[in-house]
């Protein structure tokens, strides 16, 4: 299963003074790289199973139960349906415990536009059991989309930008004045012109053309 985007604050859902939340590593997450994002659920009581999608953008939603669920006797079933990722949380009469759900891994594909990838929670509906022993719906209201930061493999330096500056480091790297790590964007295992030219597109047109 696989999702992709880079992380910058909380999405948060709320169940009747529940919430559930999607948090990650702060700040800008270059592309090529990975991240891990942590699905949990607070003020829990009385929610035995609950219902949520989310959008299948650069990530890939971990088969490991988290602590909410541990010994509960619940599990964590997702299907890629289209462009989302529909879950449940179910099994046994327990109340789920609060904390991690889950962990959703993130896989930024290298060539990614540097900028903010949107990631809402929708979808979702929790159960639970009443005083009398019916099961009952409970409804939620999703908050404002979880905004991943990216910045562009091209991006060398990081400053949010490509630029002269980027160019300069990648030219230090071919010649043997720096380290080739960053500036190896064809996945050659090498730092040479051709890394060069495509930063000087990246400048020229906005496009990372990386491999």
């Amino acid at each position: 299963m696989k999702l992709s985007i880079v992380i910058v604050g909380i999405v948060a859902v709320h169940l009747y003074g529940q919430t559930i939340s999607l948090t990650g590593p702060a700040g800008m997450q270059k592309a090529g790289t990975s991240a891990s994002l942590a699905l949990s659920i607070a003020g829990s009581s009385g929610i035995q199973a609950i219902q949520f999608s989310l959008p299948a953008a650069f990530l890939q939603i971990s088969s490991a139960d988290g602590a909410a669920l541990s010994g509960l006797g619940k599990t964590l079933t997702c299907a890629l349906i289209g462009v989302k990722y529909n879950c449940v949380v179910a099994g046994g009469a327990s109340a789920l415990a609060d904390g991690q759900i889950v962990v959703i891994q993130v896989a930024i594909p290298k060539n990614a536009a540097g900028g903010s990838v949107s990631l809402a929670i929708s979808g979702v509906l929790a159960a639970k059991t009443d005083s009398s022993g019916t099961v009952i719906s409970v409804p939620v209201v999703a908050s404002p989309p979880f905004l991943l930061g990216i910045t562009s493999a091209c991006d060398l330096n990081a400053d949010g930008k490509v630029d002269i500056n980027d160019i300069t480091i990648a030219v230090l790297q071919v010649l043997g004045q720096g380290t080739c790590i960053s500036g190896d964007l064809d996945s050659t295992g090498a730092c040479d012109v051709v890394d060069v030219q495509i930063i000087a597109n990246a400048a020229v047109n906005g496009s990372c053309l990386a491999k």
